[in-house]
């Protein structure tokens, strides 16, 4: 969790299970100035320590600032993209990203 003063201003939460997948969250005002980065470095370290071999990720193809964020990680396009129905009736594509991790001895 990311805070400034007593505002959570971000998270991240990892899903364990046959593949581990990331998932977070920076409220607007604060993205740009590192705290996805930071977010994801924590999450990063933390899998890597405990010994998962990735992490995976799913990114709405229209975000072009959380993908940028994503490759500057490390991550990389995984797998076929696919269209994701929302509540409202729309379709937003989506793409799986992926990162292999150096795990820890």
């Amino acid at each position: 969790m990311a805070e400034a003063g007593d505002q959570v201003i971000g998270n991240v939460n990892l899903h364990v299970g046959e593949t581990t997948g990331i998932g977070m969250g920076v409220i607007a005002e604060y993205r740009g100035c590192g705290t996805g980065g930071a977010l994801l470095d924590a999450a990063v370290a933390w899998a890597a320590a405990h010994r998962i071999p990735a992490l995976h990720l799913e990114v709405y193809a229209h975000n072009a600032a959380a993908i940028a964020l994503y490759r500057s990680h490390g991550f990389i396009e995984a797998g076929e993209r696919y269209m994701e129905e929302r509540r409202d009736g729309s379709a937003w594509e989506t793409l799986r990203m992926m990162r292999a991790l150096r795990t820890t001895a």
